[in-house]
């Protein structure tokens, strides 16, 4: 198992990556990972003020060196930050100039994006959630860009963004099987087929994951065939389910 080394080895490790005049001046592992947020001491234009560094486990098959293998180490680490809260509706929200945040239990290191695909696609409370609009994707974006400069690329948010949708979709997918034992009609068939379209329309819309996209579609159209009852118009935004 991979292990989080002292400071000296990562600032060796970390020197060899950006070139002298770099001392470490913290690490925070990120539990339960080899995962740490390194803080830098260092007067060199080119090295940030942190870094993000997991740590991977020798393999003698070379998997853990192969060039496609790290970019998707890589990928998963680019959005890394404090979070764990629930963005859902009626967990924030504002009085005038006083906003407020519930939901803490799970605050801690984590994918920002897989929390904010809340706001695309719709949380175990909602049949169906209303896409931000251009100025709320904005403020979220520049929000996020404080603590992840990856935020402010459209490309690369656009991407990491479709893959937590799809992501969260997917594995509400696991449900399948329990929600095809329930009576027709049931509100948890329809809000199954709203996440699957909310997903696989983040990805359409941001041109990427089109081939996951594409079997995301066809499994809701299997879906609606095999439930006729749950292939009806879709409930207005932020309608309760039952």
């Amino acid at each position: 198992m991979a292990r989080v080394p002292d400071a000296t080895a990562v600032g060796d490790a970390l020197t060899r990556v950006f070139g002298g005049g770099l001392t470490i001046g913290s690490l925070e592992p990120i539990q339960p990972w080899a995962i740490a947020r390194v803080h830098i001491d260092s007067t060199g234009e080119e090295v940030p003020a942190s870094v993000i560094v997991k740590w991977l486990r020798q393999n003698e098959a070379g998997f853990r060196t192969d060039p496609a293998q790290l970019a998707n180490e890589r990928f998963a680490l680019e959005f890394v930050t404090q979070t764990g809260l629930d963005l859902g509706p009626g967990l924030h929200g504002h009085d005038g100039d006083i906003g407020w945040i519930t939901d803490w239990e799970m605050a801690g290191f984590g994918n920002a994006l897989i929390d904010a695909a809340a706001l695309w696609v719709p949380g175990s409370m909602w049949m169906t959630v209303q896409e931000p609009d251009a100025e709320l994707d904005d403020v979220y974006r520049t929000a996020l860009a404080v603590g992840v400069d990856a935020a402010d690329d459209d490309a690369v948010f656009g991407r990491h963004l479709a893959a937590a949708c799809l992501a969260i979709a997917i594995d509400r997918a696991q449900r399948l099987p329990q929600l095809d034992q329930r009576p027709p009609g049931h509100h948890s068939r329809v809000q199954m087929i709203a996440a699957l379209d909310a997903a696989a329309r983040v990805a359409t819309r941001r041109g990427t994951f089109a081939d996951l996209a594409g079997w995301v579609a066809d499994a809701t159209g299997a879906l609606r065939r095999r439930w006729p009852d749950a292939d009806v118009e879709v409930p207005d935004a932020y309608t309760r389910r039952e």
